[in-house]
C-alpha cells in the first residue's frame, strides 16, 4: 500500500532497541506500484531499556557481547511490519512486540528489509539472527528451523471492490485467477485448493506468482488476477485503507489458522529459549496485550510462548 494509506495508529512506533538498515527507498507498494531500491542508509537507535538480569543472562555470549539480534524482516506487510511515512523507518505490531522482547534482554533489533523467500535460507547461512515476517509455523518449515510462535491467526481472500467474480471463499477459486507469493504458507493452501477442483472435475486454480505480498496486491488491483489468498490482519488492514477503501474487499471466512512467529537456526537454541522467555514475560506484565490493542490486533494474539506448535483449525 502507498505511503499515505498507511495506518498511524497514535503514531509511529517507538525507535527504542531498534536499528534500521533499509533495503527499501520504499515500501513496494501495491498501490503506486513502487518497487524496492536496494540500498544501505541506516538509522541510529535510542537508548535500549532497562534489562532483565535473569532474562538477559540466557542470552547466547556472541549475542550478550554484541548487544544486537540480527532481524530479518519484509517491511512491505502492515500493519505487521512496514515503512513508516518516511520511507525509513520499520514500524508495525510485530517489531514493536519484538522490541519489547529485546528491551528486557538487554539488547537491541538491526532489522534488514529482506524479500520473504530467501528469509530461511538466509538464516540457516547465518546472516541473521532470527526473522519478524509473520511466518507461519509449518511442520515442513520445522525440518530446517525452529519457531517461537508469537500470533495465531489464518488467511482470507481478497478480491476487487465490489467483487465482480462474486468469489465468496476458497471453494469459489476453481478457474479462477489467483495471485500467490512464491515461499509462502498461503500459496500452499491455494495448491490444495487447486487439486481438490480438480479431483472434483473442476479447472484447476489459475496461479500467478509474484515475489512478495504488493506485487500480489499489484496484480489483483490492476485485473490481472481474480483473487488473491493473504493472511486475515494484513488482509483487513489493506482493505480498510488501500484506496481509502475503495480497492479491495474480504470475502468468506479465515482459513487454515495457525500460529506464526520467529524463527532461528535448529542449532541456536540459546537465542530461541532467550526470545521465547522475554516473550513470555511481555505477554505475562501485560505489554504483549498493549501493544496489539493499539493496533487494533488483539484478535491475534497469544497467552504464551510456544516452540514449534504447529497446530492447523479452520
Amino acid at each position: 500500500m502507498s505511503g499515505q494509506d498507511k495506518p498511524r495508529y497514535g503514531g509511529s512506533a517507538r525507535a527504542k532497541s531498534v536499528v534500521f538498515i533499509s533495503a527499501a527507498a520504499c515500501i513496494a507498494a501495491a498501490v503506486a506500484g513502487c518497487s524496492s531500491s536496494k540500498g544501505s542508509a541506516s538509522q541510529s537507535a535510542a537508548n535500549v531499556g532497562k534489562a532483565d538480569a535473569t532474562l538477559a543472562a540466557m542470552l547466547p555470549d556472541n549475542v550478550r557481547k554484541s548487544g544486537v539480534i540480527r532481524v530479518a524482516s519484509e517491511l512491505d506487510y502492515a500493519p505487521v511490519e512496514y515503512l513508516d511515512t518516511d520511507g525509513k523507518t520499520p514500524i508495525g505490531a510485530e517489531l514493536e512486540v519484538g522490541t519489547a522482547v529485546a528491551d528486557r534482554l538487554g539488547v537491541r533489533l538491526k532489522i534488514t528489509n529482506l524479500a520473504f523467500d530467501p528469509t530461511i535460507p538466509a538464516i540457516n547461512a547465518n546472516r541473521f539472527d532470527t526473522s519478524m515476517t509473520y511466518i507461519g509455523d509449518k511442520v515442513e518449515r520445522q525440518a530446517q528451523v525452529d519457531f517461537v510462535d508469537v500470533f495465531r491467526s489464518g488467511y482470507s481472500v481478497m478480491v476487487r471492490k465490489g467483487n465482480p467474480k462474486h468469489i465468496n471463499g476458497l471453494a469459489d477459486l476453481c478457474g479462477v485467477r489467483v495471485s500467490v507469493q512464491i515461499g509462502a504458507a498461503n500459496t500452499a493452501v491455494v495448491q490444495d485448493q487447486s487439486k481438490a477442483c480438480v479431483a472434483a472435475g473442476k479447472p484447476a486454480v489459475q496461479m500467478s506468482e509474484t515475489k512478495d505480498a504488493a506485487g500480489a496486491l499489484l496484480q489483483l488491483k490492476s485485473d490481472r488476477v481474480d483473487a488473491h489468498l493473504e493472511d486475515a490482519p494484513v488482509a483487513a488492514q489493506t482493505a480498510k485503507v488501500s484506496g481509502g477503501g475503495k480497492d479491495f474487499e474480504v470475502v468468506g471466512k479465515q482459513v487454515t489458522i495457525r500460529n506464526h512467529g520467529w524463527i532461528f537456526r535448529k542449532a541456536d537454541t540459546k537465542l530461541r529459549d532467550a526470545m521465547q522467555a522475554g516473550l513470555k514475560a511481555i505477554i505475562a506484565d501485560g505489554t504483549y496485550g498493549k501493544i496489539l490493542d493499539k493496533w487494533g490486533l488483539q484478535s491475534i494474539s497469544l497467552t504464551t510462548a510456544s516452540v514449534n506448535d504447529a497446530t492447523i483449525t479452520n
